[in-house]
């Protein structure tokens, strides 16, 4: 972690970037996603969605499906 380097060479900010480019940049990832499906036909998978819909914030919303169809 940042404790562990020295704060004289600044690494500390270093790897802290890193580890928050790494980790708020999935634009790899989702490229990689868009690319099988329009190549392969692969549908995407199911790791671009936040948490799952419980049934009654379905009926609220509509009785809206909580996944696409066809993924």
């Amino acid at each position: 972690g940042a404790s562990a380097v020295r704060e004289t060479s600044a690494l500390d900010r270093h790897w802290r970037n890193a580890r928050t480019v790494a980790s708020h940049n999935p634009w790899v990832y989702k490229a990689r996603e868009i690319g099988a499906w329009e190549v392969n036909g692969t549908p995407p998978g199911f790791q671009w969605s936040i948490g799952t819909v419980t049934a009654p914030a379905q009926q609220a919303a509509g009785d809206a499906p909580a996944v696409p169809a066809g993924v």
